[in-house]
This record gives structure tokens, C-alpha cells and sequence, in this order.
């Protein structure tokens, strides 16, 4: 996997812990007081197949951060998914199965933040899917939501897009965003993930 958590270096002396991040990170709400540490956390305990974190986000064999996600443009002006990865079909390396998305917020969601994640979609469908919205995951991890933003991922989480099966063409609907809350856990020192939506 992508993620590596042991730096080299010439005495090998240092070894990454995550527990330093997290914990120096945390709030007295058991909020982090950076995304960035949420993004490692998230990362983190996916590579480790960590039980809760696995079941919500599953398996995949490339992960990474901060992944461009727009046209050339100045560096200053450029979107960037906090978080992307893909799986392979099984026996067919490397040929991608699925792809994942997620937006992370370290505060409570606002409606901007599924637009944001819809534009990432999109980004994905065009550039890595084909116009296969069925192959795109997409998730909106954040301390919390509110039930205006529950029923505006239902009413504009969604995608129509056409699939052609030889001579057939057939009308499907995409709206796979899940919404994620975290908190961060001092006592077993790990991030909490539950589903919303």
C-alpha cells in the first residue's frame, strides 16, 4: 500500500506514531484542530485494516491524499480531493474496479461541502471512470451534520448517467455518497467512524 509509517532514515532512529499526531491534534470536543490529522488518521487506520474504519470504507490497494482534481492551472488555483484511492478486480491487476472519494471536514458539514464532493465525482467520471458513475465511492467524513444537509445530499446527491451493454442502453442512477461522522477516542487513542447516511 501507498502509505508508509516508518521514515528511514541514516541511524533509524525515529519511528513514526501516529498517537503523537492525534493526540496533540485533539480538542476538548474530541475534534481535531487540523484536517490535515484527520486525513492521516483516516489513512492510517484504513492501511492497518483497522476493524470499524474497514467496514466503512473497505478495502483498497492504492490510497493516497491531497490528489489534484481539476485542469492545468497555477498551483494556487488547483482542487485537490482530500483523500482518493482505487481498488483492482480481483485476477485482473490493474484493471480498476472502483474508485473512492472523500471530502473531509474536521467541523460540522455545510451544504458547499457536498457540492465540493459532487465536483470530485464528476472529476473522477470523466477523467478515470468513462462516464461509469457506478465505479466511484464517495464519502463526506465531519464531526457532525445537520438534517439540512442529510436532505440535501438526497436531493442533489445524485447522477444520471447511461450505460451501453452491446446493443442495449440502459438509464441508471447513481448516489453513492455515504456521510461519515468521526470523533477522535483519548481513551483507545483511534478515530471513530459512523455512518449517517
Amino acid at each position: 500500500m501507498w502509505l508508509s509509517l516508518r521514515l528511514h532514515l541514516i541511524d533509524e532512529s525515529y519511528i513514526f506514531n501516529i498517537k503523537d499526531f492525534t493526540n496533540n491534534s485533539t480538542q476538548d470536543n474530541n475534534m481535531f484542530s487540523r484536517e490535515s490529522t484527520l486525513e492521516l488518521s483516516l489513512l492510517y487506520q484504513l492501511s492497518i485494516k483497522e476493524s470499524g474504519t474497514y467496514e466503512i470504507f473497505g478495502d483498497w490497494d492504492y490510497l493516497s491524499h491531497q490528489v489534484i482534481a481539476s485542469p492545468f492551472k497555477p498551483i494556487q488555483w488547483v482542487d485537490k480531493m482530500d483523500i482518493f484511492g482505487y481498488r483492482y478486480v480481483k485476477g485482473f491487476y490493474p484493471t480498476v474496479s472502483k474508485y473512492l472519494v472523500a471530502e473531509l471536514k474536521r467541523e460540522e458539514a455545510i451544504l458547499e461541502d457536498i457540492d465540493q464532493l459532487l465536483k470530485y465525482v464528476d472529476w473522477i467520471n470523466s477523467e478515470y471512470s468513462l462516464g461509469d458513475y457506478s465505479m466511484i465511492k464517495a464519502y463526506l467524513v465531519a464531526s457532525e451534520f445537520s438534517q439540512e444537509v442529510i436532505d440535501y445530499t438526497r436531493d442533489v446527491g445524485k447522477r444520471f448517467y447511461t450505460t451501453i451493454l452491446r446493443d442495449d442502453r440502459t438509464s441508471e442512477i447513481w448516489d453513492d455518497i455515504t456521510l461519515v461522522k468521526y470523533k477522535y477516542d483519548t481513551y483507545k487513542e483511534r478515530t471513530h467512524f459512523e455512518v449517517i447516511k
